[in-house]
């Protein structure tokens, strides 16, 4: 995992990611996204930001 970038942290986001990723696909914008899902994690929006552009990249396994 480390050789791709991403932590042992980071497994606390995949289900925020993954929330993230299924309400962009029902057409929401990304700023509505941010604000909804700091809400409901209590994390800030930039937080957010990082950790679904650090999963949402392919990795080398």
């Amino acid at each position: 995992m480390a050789k791709n970038g991403i932590s042992q942290d980071d497994a606390v986001y995949i289900d925020l990611c993954k929330e993230y990723i299924a309400m962009l696909s029902d057409g929401l914008k990304e700023a509505e996204i941010l604000v909804f899902l700091s809400s409901k994690h209590k994390l800030q929006a930039s937080t957010i930001k990082k950790a679904v552009k650090r999963l949402n990249e392919e990795f080398n396994l």
